[in-house]
């Protein structure tokens, strides 16, 4: 069989609801951008996405929020199901428009009456995704856990670049998938990105260590030789 799904692509910078006339799809999410000054404000990037991210409409906004919470980092690693309902109207007009039928990381399914359009409210109703057979979502870290590891980074942080770099390229932090990297990077449910700020603590431990050798004592045998000279 050979399919020609690929020839009606719509041309476009986002995925729409003419890429799923072939079936639902599910996606695994790997990075959210929310800019609230464009009109399509949330941009949700997925695994094999060919840069054209899931674009939420307002409705399916308020879904997700309503399931997962209005925090979109913890959204990376989390899976959902789309599809193309074409029942939603744009300008009173049948246009079809993408819906959510199925989200990772919940333990029951849940129906909400959410806003369509102004003074018209419909059901929606979303249900657990389950792993592929053979295998598990992706689990979520545990505070316990992302706080050791900011911890340890911060402690190499805190004695230099040179320290840290040493720990950031350590085996036991590129161990299981970069877990570690991760955590501080933010890419993980329940974390943020870090590595901005432990990147100039370790500049300004440096820093401080420039000046505690440019420091003259009086214990310094070459300070005392200089003098004597």
């Amino acid at each position: 069989m050979t399919s020609i799904l690929h020839t009606i692509a719509a041309k476009s910078d986002q995925l729409n609801a003419e890429d799923l006339i072939g079936g639902d799809r599910t996606i695994r999410v790997t990075a959210v951008r929310v800019n609230a000054t464009e009109d399509q404000p949330v941009w949700i990037q997925f695994e094999g996405d060919n840069g054209k991210p899931f674009k939420p409409c307002k409705t399916m906004r308020r879904l997700l929020i309503r399931v997962w919470g209005d925090d979109s980092a913890a959204y990376v690693g989390r899976s959902m199901t789309l599809y193309l309902d074409p029942e939603v109207k744009y300008g009173g007009m049948k246009v079809g428009g993408i819906r959510i039928s199925q989200l990772s990381h919940m333990e029951a399914p849940q129906s909400f009456f959410l806003t369509e359009t102004r003074g018209r409210k419909k059901q929606h109703t979303v249900t657990p995704l389950a792993a592929p057979q053979g295998q598990q979502m992706p689990a979520e870290p545990t505070a316990e856990e992302i706080n050791a590891v900011l911890h340890d980074a911060e402690k190499a942080a805190k004695r230099g670049k040179a320290a840290f770099t040493t720990w950031w390229n350590s085996e036991k932090v590129k161990a299981n998938d970069n877990w570690a990297r991760k955590v501080i990077n933010g890419l993980l449910p329940g974390t943020e990105i870090k590595l901005d700020a432990l990147q100039k603590m370790a500049v300004q431990a440096d820093l401080a260590a420039a000046e505690d050798d440019d420091a003259v004592t009086e214990d310094d045998p070459f300070s005392t030789a200089e003098n004597a000279a």
